[in-house]
């Protein structure tokens, strides 16, 4: 039989349309204000510009990386400084880290999409 070993949680990070950090995310999410807005970061076809939720922005757009990991490496960031670790201090460790994210960059896939829709 396997024995689980301990875990330690030594840091948190969060980046989401609730705020750009674990602490204004917390403090949005309870106080109930969210307060979503017409698209600013995607063009639409519809008429009607119908409210959504967008994480703010982080990282220079001029990155090659997707929108999505520089949201994730803000997010790792901030769980670093949280725990006051660095990365030579981890080099020789067994580290894990836990993402949720519900785009995981399917905006990127559009141009594709359309693309092969074309053939």
């Amino acid at each position: 039989m396997r024995t689980h070993l301990p875990i330690a949680i030594t840091g948190l990070g969060c980046l989401c349309a609730a705020g750009s950090n674990l602490q204004e995310c917390m403090t949005t999410l309870f106080s109930g204000e969210r307060e979503p807005a017409p698209p600013t970061l995607f063009k639409t076809g519809h008429a009607v510009k119908y409210p959504v939720f967008e994480a703010p922005l982080c990282e220079p757009e001029d990155s090659d990386l997707l929108r999505t990991s520089r949201l994730a490496l803000a997010a790792v960031r901030e769980a670093l400084q949280d725990s006051g670790l660095t990365v030579e201090m981890l080099r020789s460790k067994r580290v894990g880290v836990c993402i949720g994210t519900t785009v995981g960059s399917t905006t990127s896939d559009e141009g594709y999409c359309r693309a092969l829709r074309q053939c």
